[in-house]
């Protein structure tokens, strides 16, 4: 099924950065937020209605390998991370989030094994991250934070490396389900790939193969009014395609863009799609699309 509508694209901030994954956000208003990795450290970008606002979060660290963004019931930014310094070659995996007043920073992990982070925020505004974790061999891990502390599972232990997987992107269903995304490719690399979709209804996880391709794959995940997933994934040639659950069925179309690095995806409350990624016209560029009309039926 081929998708109906323009998208509309613009640069928020020329010349951001070189590297690392950015994610994007809808507020109240439906307004776009967006972390990012930029020339000052992490940074957060949000359109107050005429402009864009931008500040500098984590100005400690070198370079982001990757953010993840979610807004809290006040419409505060929370941001899960993996950085890099370059003074004492430290990996870190870190959280950071706005308490209404400053950032509140804190280190999870300095291990150098985990990767690919993406946060969610629940109804009770508790994080949940969907990450990797291993060295050599990897697995899909879940993390969450009760009273006492951080919760991990193991999603999957099949032990693919981490190009296999490329980013989980995670997203948290009306009844505090979970909904992750990723890119799954076993035997020989001449064979394809699959963009897959893991949820879990109460207490069991439940696996399917969305899209085939011969290219690895980088997705995002998102979750309209009903529960129904909608995934973008930007393929290794650079190549993006839209997928989108009507009635239990999966649709796609390409959206007509390249990209660079991991998409960040956000539905409005129209369902309709919001798009960042990075471009490249002799420097590379954070853009930002989005659809006019709706996706199929």
């Amino acid at each position: 099924m081929v998708g109906a509508g323009a998208w509309v694209i613009e640069t928020v901030d020329s010349g951001s950065g070189y590297r690392g994954c950015h994610s994007l956000v809808l507020d109240s208003l439906d307004h776009p937020n967006i972390s990012y990795f930029g020339v000052t450290g992490l940074k957060f970008a949000r359109w107050d209605g005429s402009d864009w606002q931008i500040e500098t979060v984590d100005s400690s660290i070198d370079s982001v390998l990757d953010t993840s963004l979610a807004l809290d019931s006040l419409g505060n930014p929370h941001i899960a991370y993996r950085a890099f310094t370059t003074s004492d070659d430290t990996h870190s995996f870190k959280y950071a989030r706005w308490d209404g007043t400053t950032w509140q920073i804190e280190t999870l992990s300095t291990a150098d094994h985990e990767y690919f982070t993406s946060l969610t925020l629940d109804s009770t505004d508790r994080p949940h991250i969907a990450y990797l974790a291993g060295s050599g061999s990897y697995q899909l891990m879940y993390a969450t934070r009760n009273d006492t502390g951080w919760i991990f599972e193991a999603i999957d232990s099949a032990g693919h490396p981490a190009d296999s997987y490329s980013k989980p992107s995670l997203a948290i269903d009306s009844i505090d389900n979970p909904h992750i995304s990723y890119f799954d490719h076993v035997g020989d690399p001449q064979d394809p790939g699959y963009i897959k979709y893991a949820y879990r209804d109460g207490s069991t996880w439940h696996t399917e193969a969305v899209f085939d391709t011969i290219y690895s794959a980088k997705t995002c995940i998102a979750l309209n009014t009903s529960n129904n997933p909608s995934i973008i994934a930007t393929h290794f040639a650079g190549e993006s395609t839209y997928h989108h659950m009507i009635e239990g069925h999966w649709y796609y179309e390409y959206p007509g863009f390249s990209t660079f690095h991991s998409p960040s995806l956000a539905l409005d409350s129209l369902n309709s799609p919001h798009v960042t990624y990075k471009d490249y016209d002799g420097e590379y560029n954070l853009s930002y699309a989005h659809k006019i009309g709706s996706f199929g039926k």
